[in-house]
């Protein structure tokens, strides 16, 4: 039962966490994983990218513009993918707001769409080697 507990608060810590650093008011209701990404969904219609499956072998992935049919994908929290070696590519078009250290040590990442984006805090891509953007 303690082991419950603490789990539950290490998520609501997680979730303060993301809304903190990605700037976000909402309030959250859930969490989703499609396709090996998590997703915080929030009551204003919003997802946030909040991190990977570890199990997951992410190579060229695409952030949809929707999850769950009516969530508007707008940003990717802080460390989401940090140390995802084997992530090269990723398409992000809808995503407007990039956290700290969102791509950090992602090694393998080579070439990364993003046309919407406004804000890009640090870091966000430190030791993201051959990047193109």
């Amino acid at each position: 039962m303690k082991h419950q507990s603490l789990i539950k608060w290490c998520m609501a810590l997680l979730l303060m966490a993301v809304s903190y650093f990605t700037g976000y008011g909402a309030n959250y209701i859930r969490t989703i994983s499609l396709d090996g990404i998590k997703y915080a969904l929030y009551d204003d219609m919003t997802a946030v990218v909040t991190g990977y499956d570890e199990d997951s072998i992410l190579k060229d992935i695409v952030i949809p513009d929707k999850v769950d049919e009516s969530y508007d994908v707008v940003a990717v929290g802080s460390d989401a993918f940090r140390e995802c070696t084997s992530l090269e590519s990723i398409d992000m078009n809808s995503i407007t707001s990039i956290g700290r250290s969102a791509f950090s040590n992602c090694e393998s990442l080579k070439s990364v769409a993003m046309n919407n984006v406004t804000s890009l805090e640090e870091v966000a891509f430190a030791v993201a080697n051959h990047l193109n953007l």
